[in-house]
């Protein structure tokens, strides 16, 4: 695996792996086609496809990405320059 291989491919490894995901392998399926059939015909997916792609991202690193459950730092607990 690299920085090209295909979301296809990380799905497909998941699977068999048998990660347990907030979202499920055929519904990540489901969006990698939804994506790549009109990329492969030249096109762009239409808004609601790309909604649906971006909204099923946003449930997968809600539970599993690196900040899940972690607080955010309050913006004033920043150190600014010159301030230490």
């Amino acid at each position: 695996m690299n920085d090209k291989t295909a979301l296809g491919n990380h799905i497909s490894i998941a699977e068999d792996c048998q990660l347990g995901l907030a979202v499920g392998f055929k519904r990540l399926s489901e969006v990698n086609e939804l994506c790549n059939g009109p990329a492969h015909r030249g096109e762009a997916p239409d808004n609601w496809v790309a909604g649906t792609a971006v909204q099923v991202m946003i449930d997968v690193l809600a539970a599993h990405g690196r900040c899940a459950g972690q607080a955010w730092p309050s913006p004033m607990a920043v150190n600014r320059p010159g301030e230490g």
